[in-house]
């Protein structure tokens, strides 16, 4: 074991200035030799397997502040060849952590080794199983409130063969990059071609995170606030038991993230569906933001959202929205507003959510979508309104000021639309349902249009 760091422990706290510019690095080391004894709450199974050759700034007491006065860089790499080779820059106390003077920040796992054990938990959840990482990570951590200025930031774990990630963690965060954020998911994918069953601290199943890219936290009551010039996130190998991820937000808890990026928001989870994901990892609940500007917002196959409680708002500033086939957004409710942009969602792509509200230029949601309660609103020059629901649906309203509206259900399951009022003031109405069509007015249908037609496949009652 070799460690090399700079450690407070008492005091006020730590601060490290840079009155010029200049460039920090903190990297784990390489060696491979492995310590007798092991993470001591893994016990036997771990032993000879730790190789811990550490790099880290860390704070025990108070405050931490890392102020590049005159701007630089600040590189965090992760060790290779041995396991749990890591680096970080941790704050390990109530005190707040900052790191001010807009640094250029890069973020990068190992580029080999590391190590995950499946064992008993001897101290932190006696009597359990976990998972034990003796993984090369690399990060900025922080057990309480986490202030970050930076002129970029990129997180990498893209790169190389280890087992770790690429994390940027605190209780309640407040981050700023006047540039751009990139992070990029690792290649490696399911751990495991079955669930792994354990009791008491996970009693279905432990997703096995393997060289995810990761900004939040999963304690109880954590926030998010991320301003940036751009966000770009990569999802890396992914599975049902296992993977990479490019993550933002929580696992196990509920969320509370607000992100604003004033380019645009361009996620990219070509690897397999939900190999990115923002909001609660698990759908605990919460509350997620995200506006986009610039180009807008492209989702891909990301998986969005909060689980069946809480609420999801996504806008653009007369940019363009979309999904791909694969996509998912899941909350109670569902605000998408894009101003004079498009929206755009493909057959395979969902919104699954008791609320979907969403207004913008056209708006074309073609996906096996599951909401209960849909108020649609096209206000462009160029608009119309296409939705197709997998599921019993009620269009509270319908409205274009240009184009047709045109409102499906999926041949399996037959469901049935509610119609409230439905308005296509210079265009044709169109609906298609696999069982009944129904009145939500209470007296008669609400319909405008050029031309209707109303068309009940299935026919009955609801």
């Amino acid at each position: 074991s070799n460690v090399a760091e700079i450690l407070n422990q008492g005091g006020a706290g730590q601060s490290i200035v840079f009155s010029a510019a200049a460039t920090m690095t903190v990297a784990g080391g390489a060696g491979s030799g492995f310590n007798p004894n092991g993470d001591n709450d893994c016990g036997a199974p771990c032993d000879n397997l730790s190789s811990w050759n550490v790099a880290q700034v860390r704070n025990e007491s108070g405050a931490q502040t890392i102020n590049f006065q005159g701007g630089g860089s600040l590189a965090i790499t992760g060790g290779g060849n041995g396991n749990e080779n890591y680096a970080n820059v941790q704050n390990k106390s109530a005190g707040a952590q900052q790191i001010l003077g807009n640094p250029a920040i890069t973020i990068s796992r190992g580029a080999s080794g590391g190590a995950q054990i499946w064992a008993p938990s001897l101290v932190d959840h006696p009597g359990t199983r976990r998972w034990h990482e003796l993984t090369n990570d690399a990060g900025i951590e922080a057990d309480g409130a986490q202030t970050i200025n930076a002129s970029s930031i990129t997180m990498n774990a893209g790169t190389g063969a280890a087992l770790g990630g690429v994390f940027i963690g605190g209780l309640t965060q407040n981050i700023t990059v006047t540039g751009a954020l990139s992070m990029t998911g690792g290649a490696a994918g399911d751990a495991v071609n079955a669930p792994i069953t354990g009791t008491g601290f996970d009693p279905v199943t432990k997703f096995l995170f393997k060289a995810p890219a990761v900004i939040g936290n999963d304690s109880t009551g954590h926030s998010l606030m991320l301003n940036v010039g751009s966000l770009a996130m990569t999802g890396g190998g992914y599975g049902l038991y296992g993977g990479s991820p490019a993550l933002i937000g929580t696992y196990k808890h509920a969320t509370n993230t607000t992100i604003n990026a004033g380019s645009g928001i361009m996620l990219n989870a070509a690897p397999g569906a939900g190999s990115v994901q923002i909001g609660s990892f698990l759908g605990n609940g919460g509350a997620l933001t995200m506006s986009a500007g610039g180009v807008g917002m492209a989702l891909d196959r990301a998986f969005i959202g909060t689980g069946n409680t809480g609420s999801v708002i996504l806008t653009t500033a007369n940019g363009q929205w979309s999904q791909t086939a694969g996509g998912k957004i899941t909350a109670n409710s569902v605000a998408i507003v894009t101003g004079s942009g498009d929206v755009t969602q493909p057959v395979g792509a969902v919104i699954d959510a008791f609320m979907l509200n969403a207004a913008g230029n056209s708006l074309s949601f073609l996906g096996d979508n599951l909401a209960t309660s849909v108020t649609l609103t096209s206000t462009g020059p160029t608009g119309g309104i296409a939705y197709n629901t997998a599921a019993d649906a009620h269009i509270i309203s319908a409205t274009a000021d240009t184009g047709d509206i045109t409102l499906t259900t999926t041949s399996l399951p037959p469901a049935f639309l509610g119609l409230g009022t439905i308005t296509a003031s210079a265009g044709n109405v169109t609906v298609t349902a696999e069982h009944a069509i129904l009145d939500d007015n209470g007296a008669a249908l609400n319909i405008t249009g050029q031309n209707i037609w109303l068309t009940s496949n299935g026919g009955g009652a609801a």
